[in-house]
């Protein structure tokens, strides 16, 4: 490269690379989830709460118990230790534990988190069935659990993997999504 080249390709060099660590850092700014903001204290914290929750005809849907809960002014919140059981009747109805569990700002369904424990029944069958899984989505107002990861079940008679759920509490529906790889035991 002869000095005249130098002249011009260096400054175009040092504007790119300005240009370039510019646009990382605020790439790295505004790829920050909105929600929880942990630099900011709750409004409330409570521990050892016990959560409620009924829908627009005054029936019992959920109860929770949380060790510790944390809720914030954009009206999202953190929990930990939750242990929830939905309510319809004794067929269709789940409890779900987890560690840690997550609501989104202005949102009615929840993200539970961690070792995530869920414990209902077949729909064909009423025989008992338990669910472990890394995330699941509680919402009270469309009485469902969800999650697109992947799952281990565990149930007398039948045990298997599949990734994603989708139950319905109500309407007794429970779908394993994709992938499912199920092993069934025969009594004799």
């Amino acid at each position: 490269m002869n000095w005249k080249s130098r002249r011009i390709f260096l400054p175009l060099v040092a504007v790119a690379l300005a240009a370039m660590l510019w646009s990382l850092q605020r790439f790295e700014q505004e790829g920050i989830v909105a929600g929880v903001d942990t630099d900011r204290p709750p409004r409330y914290l409570v521990d050892n709460a016990t959560l409620d929750r009924f829908d627009e005809t005054g029936t019992h849907v959920l109860h929770g118990t949380a060790t510790h809960i944390e809720y914030y002014d954009d009206e999202s919140g953190r929990a930990k230790d939750l242990d929830a059981t939905t309510f319809a009747d004794e067929q269709s109805s789940w409890n779900v534990t987890a560690p840690s569990a997550w609501l989104p700002a202005g949102s009615k369904r929840f993200l539970l988190e961690g070792a995530v424990v869920a414990r209902g029944k077949w729909p064909d069958n009423g025989l008992p069935v338990t669910l472990r899984t890394t995330q699941v989505w509680v919402d009270p107002t469309t009485h469902t659990l969800s999650t697109d990861a992947d799952l281990a079940v565990d149930s007398d008679g039948r045990n298997g993997t599949a990734t994603g759920l989708q139950a319905d509490w109500l309407a007794r529906r429970f779908e394993l999504l994709h992938n499912v790889k199920m092993r069934y035991d025969q009594r004799r």
